[in-house]
Parts: C-alpha cells; sequence; structure tokens
C-alpha cells in the first residue's frame, strides 16, 4: 500500500496542530492528576490512625475521579469550542478569499493554457524560492488563508492579493512539467486561433502575416505594447518572414507539431494582459482525422480561420487554370476539396475531444478568401467600396464564393457553424521579376478579420456548442 506523500505546506494551527495540543494537554493534565493519586494513595500506610487513612484514601479518589472529570467535562469542552471557533472563522477566511479569487479571474476572462502540452491548468504549481519544493495546491486553503508556509519555514502568498506570481511556476501535467511564465499565464485571458485550410492554401503565410498586423495594427490601436513569450515564436517569426519577402513563398510546414506564435499584450500599467496563439497546423494533418489526436492546441481553440483558396473553385480553376500553369503558380493552388477538409477536422473534433456531433459549432470562425492579388481579383471584389460595413462586406464576399462555384461549400459551412463570417485578404502580395519572385506582406487586410475574432471569442470551442 502507498502512502501519502507528505504535503510540502504546514496546516495552520487552528486547524491541524491545535487540536493535537488540545489533546495532548488533556492528556497531560490527566497525567499530572494520576500521579498524584498514586503519591497520596502510597503515602496511606504511613498513618496509624484508621481515620487519617480513610481521609487520605479519599483525597487520593477525589484526584483520580473526581478532578478528571471536572476537567472533561468543564475545561476540556470549553477548550474544544474555542478551537472550534477559531479554526471556523479562518474556514470562513479563505473560503471568502478563495471565492474573491475566482470571481476575480473569472470576470476578467482569464485562463491558464500551457504553451507546451496544450492542456489547461487549473493550478498551476509553484516553486518555494527557499528551498525549491514544488507546491501544488498554493491557493487559500486549510494551509493558509494568505500565505503558505512551507517546511522549510518560508512564507509564500497563495492568493492573488501577494505576489504568487512571482515565484517559479510550471505546468502540473505529469510528462510535461515544463517552466512557465506566472506573471503571464496565471494573469491573462488567452485567445487560440487555429488556421484551417488543405495543403498550399497559404496558411502559414497567413499566420506570419496576422502576427505582423498584431504588431502594426491591432497593439497600437489599443495603446499595447506585444512581444513573443517564447523565443522559439520569435526566431520561426523572424526567419519565415525574411523567406516570404525574399522567395514569395513559404517553407513547407511538415512537422506534425504545428509551428505556433504565442505572444502577449499588455497595457503600459501592467492591468491588461491577454495572450494571442496562433498554430498553424501542417496541411497534411487535415488529410486524416486521426493525426488530430496529437495536437493538444485543438481543444482549446477560441476561434478560428478557414482559409479558401478561390482558384480551388471551380469557376475560377477553369478560367485561370492554363494562365497559372504558364507562371509556374499552379503548383501554389491547393488540390483538396475544401469541405472535405473541414469535414475531416470536425470529425476529428468530434472523435477525440468530445465535440457534440448533434450542435453546430458557436466558435467565431473567419471564412477568409485569400490570393485576391492573383488574377486581379482585389479589384474585382473591392470590399473597401461598402464603408467598413462588417455584415454587408460578408455577404458581398460570399455572394462571390457562391458565383465561383461554392455554393456546396458556403452550405456546408454554414450549417456547421453557428458564428461565421466572410472576408477577403491577400496577405502575400506577390511581385515576379526576372530575377526570381519576392513579396510583401500586407499585414494591414487582416485587421478586420482578427479584430472581429479576437472580440467576439471567449470561450474554448468545447464550450461554444449549441
Amino acid at each position: 500500500m502507498s502512502s501519502t506523500p507528505t504535503p510540502p505546506a504546514i496546516k495552520h494551527y487552528w486547524l491541524g496542530k491545535a487540536y493535537r495540543d488540545m489533546f495532548a494537554t488533556s492528556k497531560e493534565a490527566h497525567s499530572l492528576n494520576v500521579a498524584a493519586a498514586k503519591e497520596l494513595w502510597d503515602g496511606i500506610g504511613e498513618y496509624d490512625s484508621l481515620a487519617m487513612r480513610g481521609f487520605d484514601a479519599l483525597q487520593a479518589f477525589a484526584a483520580l475521579c473526581v478532578a478528571p472529570m471536572i476537567v472533561w467535562m468543564i475545561i476540556v469542552p470549553i477548550h474544544f469550542i474555542i478551537v472550534c471557533f477559531v479554526g471556523m472563522f479562518i474556514m470562513t477566511g479563505y473560503l471568502c478569499v478563495s471565492l474573491a479569487e475566482k470571481c476575480y479571474v473569472a470576470f476578467h476572462g482569464w485562463t491558464t493554457v500551457c504553451k507546451y502540452c496544450g492542456n489547461r491548468i487549473h493550478r498551476v504549481e509553484y516553486q518555494c524560492s527557499s528551498c525549491s519544493r514544488w507546491h501544488g495546491n498554493l491557493q487559500p486553503s486549510s494551509f493558509g488563508i494568505l500565505k503558505h508556509q512551507c517546511r522549510c519555514g518560508q512564507k509564500l502568498s497563495c492568493s492573488f492579493l501577494g505576489d504568487r506570481h512571482n515565484l517559479r511556476a510550471r505546468c502540473p501535467h505529469e510528462g510535461c512539467h515544463k517552466d512557465l511564465d506566472a506573471s503571464v499565464e496565471t494573469r491573462s485571458y488567452t485567445s487560440v486561433i487555429c488556421i484551417i485550410g488543405p495543403p498550399s492554401s497559404g496558411k502559414t503565410g497567413f499566420m506570419i502575416a496576422a502576427m505582423q498586423a498584431m504588431w502594426s495594427y491591432i497593439a497600437p490601436r489599443f495603446l499595447l505594447k506585444g512581444r513573443f513569450n517564447d523565443k522559439m515564436s520569435e526566431r520561426f517569426f523572424q526567419e519565415e518572414k525574411k523567406y516570404i519577402t525574399q522567395t514569395g513563398s513559404t517553407r513547407k510546414t511538415i512537422s506534425e507539431k504545428p509551428p505556433a506564435f504565442n505572444a502577449v499584450f499588455e497595457s503600459a500599467d501592467g492591468k491588461f494582459l491577454q495572450q494571442v496563439y496562433f498554430f498553424d497546423a501542417a496541411g497534411e494533418i487535415f488529410l486524416t482525422s486521426d493525426k488530430l489526436a496529437a495536437q493538444y492546441q485543438f481543444k482549446n481553440i477560441t476561434g478560428g480561420v478557414i482559409i479558401v483558396d478561390p482558384f480551388s473553385l471551380p469557376l475560377l480553376h477553369e478560367r485561370y487554370g492554363d494562365k497559372l500553369r504558364e507562371l509556374n503558380l499552379d503548383t501554389r493552388i491547393t488540390q483538396e476539396d475544401l469541405v472535405d477538409v473541414v469535414e475531416r477536422f470536425i470529425i476529428g473534433m468530434q472523435r477525440h475531444f468530445g465535440l457534440d456531433p448533434n450542435r453546430r459549432i458557436k466558435t467565431p470562425f473567419a471564412v477568409i478568401v485569400t490570393k485576391t492579388d492573383l488574377g486581379k481579383l482585389h479589384r474585382l471584389l473591392r470590399p473597401e467600396q461598402l464603408g467598413g460595413d462588417p455584415i454587408a462586406i460578408s455577404k458581398h464576399i460570399r455572394r462571390y464564393i457562391d458565383n465561383w462555384g461554392g455554393t456546396g461549400l458556403t452550405h456546408f459551412l454554414e450549417s456547421k457553424f453557428e458564428n461565421i463570417q466572410y472576408f477577403a485578404a491577400s496577405p502575400i502580395l506577390l511581385r515576379r521579376t526576372k530575377d526570381g519572385d519576392t513579396a510583401q506582406l500586407k499585414s494591414g487586410t487582416l485587421a478586420s478579420p482578427l479584430m472581429w475574432m479576437l472580440e467576439t471569442a471567449r470561450d474554448p470551442i468545447m464550450k461554444r456548442t449549441r
């Protein structure tokens, strides 16, 4: 039988040791009474008078029976009531602080998602700054209202009222235990945005341009400062951005672990924090729903982008196919049916993450027509002529998708997703010269769909079904 591990913190005195001290005191008092009675009893034989012996025997009886009875019937109950009253007062205190913390977190919409394993975290593990013990329950409890005392003697803040977020933290899940930035991970809302589309649909380029839009347009608009939350995201962004501008294309995403950007945006006073997590699964992952099982990020999705390659639609494919082949651009056009891709995504979510198959997805998804720079489609669409009305723009783009042979696509999407809007954008403006291809990022065109998703999305996809 395995023994229960010793908690790293010491339970509050009035909820643990006080009871042990009370019983120890009562036991000690009883032992003293017995010793006194024994001393009197042993001294009875020293008296010649029978009366004196009887008197001493009576004293011994009183010391042995009456005194302990008085202690147990009067003193001990009073002691017990006092200890219980103080304990109840402390319990009420930590329950109130715990409830206040939960309400505070819920009010701000803060969520904690491990950026390594993708699991949602309810209780982050914190490390004692003195002895390096890990505390998995550092919150108001029987171990303390505002502070827990580690077994090394160090007192650690255990509530949002203190400096708990300054401690070293890690993911509590087995097999992960990676370090987390508690000052960000536990005090911010996390937007997890997936980018869905078949191979060669332009998802990676979209992700690069989307992050650039966050830096250049959205963050300045709300007076926020942005930074990457890990070196891997920053390195991937810089390398991919450079590759796009120099070659006019993106590197092939071959890993089943999707490259992701994990950035945090905060106000100057530090009171507002929001993490934005973009991830682009390799297009091949949607060719079979079984591969979705390893993509932990999917269960925490708060919004998504569905990439529509317009040249994969029947009418435009027929109209521009030969011209694209002449320009050697046909390899950049997806050959997969987007309906099949999205359907496999939904089936994978249902099979591996418990998505309800009988309800439409309420999580906001932006359906974005990309590559509008090719064939000068942007001149045909011209959404700016609608004066910035998002509903009118969505209907306008949807109408063109239908006219290009995508009626089945729009009907399918609207039967599966409750909250979708249509947009058009060309995140990569291709430039062809005799020396080769280059490109320019047109991140400003993505500001509208990103703002719509960030303002609309709150709960993860698992909670947003009806």
